[in-house]
């Protein structure tokens, strides 16, 4: 079934125009100015950040309606999270080949897993050293190897997803081994230059190992077990006792942090109104 040679993956490019947005924001010396300035280049961007500052999550009574303001009122991390999510999306999929998953699917199962993450790790900041702006950025991308494969190896991704669903397990353990997603997703965001603990992350979400990878593990895990699959019939991967153990979380909080999520859809729908 192996489709790969490790020698010969060819993998895509970050866009040129957020690739220098991005600089902008892991500067902490640049002004606002230039990071607005930056945005407005981008006319879809611009589109997105302003449609997120007004979403129902934020829920201000009056309109935003200035890059500017946009800027101010959702902060550098969740623009970078924004378009570092749009990159990825845009660099591995395209309008004239076949994609072996829903885009709608993809993106809800990644910002319901960001926003656990974010739960998260807000609950467990006092104790445990993590951004929760970090963390969301984290569970955002995480599959990002599983989109690039569904877009370069259509037909391989139905034949996993097909065995996944006969053998009644996971989709990563019915991956070729040679190169799971996670690792896909590793390499991609490598190429890409990527913070190195948020390349971990990515890399070794089905085997955690520290906190932000487990926290990606778990909030995964509660992804799936929720519903939230990239495809229809995935089933729930196993949630290792070590990732719990390093966050410090009991299933029974975590069931608490799941309700509240689920709770707040309406933030969840106006992230996917703005990426979509």
């Amino acid at each position: 079934m192996s489709p790969f040679a490790l020698s010969n993956i060819v993998l895509p490019v970050f866009p040129s125009a957020l690739g220098r947005l991005l600089v902008i924001l892991q500067n902490q010396q640049s002004d606002i100015k230039e990071l607005c300035e930056a945005i407005r280049c981008d006319t879809v961007l611009a589109a997105r950040v302003l449609k997120l500052a007004n979403s129902a999550s934020i829920g201000l009574p009056n309109r935003v309606s200035s890059i500017t303001n946009a800027v101010v009122l959702l902060g550098r991390k969740r623009i970078a999270s924004l378009v570092l999510g749009l990159a990825a999306v845009n660099s591995v999929s395209s309008p004239q080949k076949p994609l072996a998953c829903e885009l709608g699917r993809y993106w809800h199962h990644a910002l319901v897993c960001a926003s656990l993450c974010e739960a998260i790790a807000r609950t467990i900041r006092r104790s445990v050293p993590i951004d929760p702006d970090d963390a969301f950025t984290a569970g955002l991308l995480h599959d990002a190897g599983k989109l690039a494969l569904c877009c370069s190896h259509c037909a391989y991704v139905q034949q996993v997803v097909t065995r996944a669903e006969a053998e009644k397990t996971t989709f990563y353990a019915a991956e070729d081994q040679v190169i799971t997603h996670d690792k896909m997703g590793e390499l991609l965001v490598t190429g890409w230059q990527f913070p190195l603990e948020l390349t971990r992350a990515i890399g070794t979400h089905h085997a955690p190992s520290g906190v932000l990878s487990s926290l990606v593990h778990v909030a995964d895990c509660m992804t799936h077990g929720l519903g939230f699959g990239v495809f229809a019939k995935e089933c729930m991967p196993n949630v290792s006792d070590a990732a719990l153990a390093c966050l410090g979380l009991s299933v029974e909080r975590l069931k608490v942090i799941g309700a509240q999520v689920l709770a707040a859809q309406g933030r969840i729908d106006a992230l996917m109104d703005a990426v979509m």
